[in-house]
């Protein structure tokens, strides 16, 4: 693995990784224990909150690769 391909599979690999926590959160019914639904809602926003970061800290690279915003 080239060092320049590192920085793109990550990022793809903490997109791939959120989709299915956000895909979670969105099968979760409107009701319930707001307990269970707060900790899943928890998950995405960190996990979103992540992947934000690692795009800033590597937005150079990212663009040079394919990312457009």
């Amino acid at each position: 693995v080239m060092a320049d391909d590192v920085v793109p599979k990550t990022f793809r690999r903490l997109v791939e990784s959120d989709e299915k926590k956000y895909d979670g959160v969105r099968e979760l019914p409107a009701y319930g224990r707001w307990g269970t639904i707060n900790h899943y809602f928890h998950r995405v926003f960190k996990a979103y909150m992540r992947l934000w970061k690692y795009q800033q800290e590597n937005r150079a690279k990212l663009t040079d690769c394919w990312l457009q915003r």
